[in-house]
């Protein structure tokens, strides 16, 4: 189970490289994972949504959206990664 540094690492790497970024995609087809909702469900709530800010208190985490706000635990061995910014190009280019 993660400890504290962990959750606050989790929380910078949201605030640092997804505030502002657009939830293009939701995979909320483990319905263990997304009890109590339905599949689908989560998906039409948070779907376009922007991610405004993140939160820690203790080992949970969460995200305001300006409508519904995400919900985040890392379990046993989560963690978060955020993607890369595209090349200008939208490739690399050789020295």
């Amino acid at each position: 189970m993660p400890e504290l540094p962990e959750a606050e690492r989790a929380r910078l790497v949201i605030e640092e490289h997804a505030l502002g970024r657009t939830i293009a995609a939701v995979d909320d087809s483990d319905t263990y994972v997304c009890r109590p909702h339905a599949p689908g469900e989560i998906a039409a709530a948070l779907e376009g949504a922007n991610l405004a800010s993140a939160h820690r208190r203790g080992k949970t985490l969460w995200v305001e959206t300006g409508g519904p706000v995400l919900g985040l635990h890392l379990g046993m061995a989560g963690r978060m990664v955020a993607d890369q910014e595209p090349a200008p190009r939208g490739w690399t280019a050789s020295p």
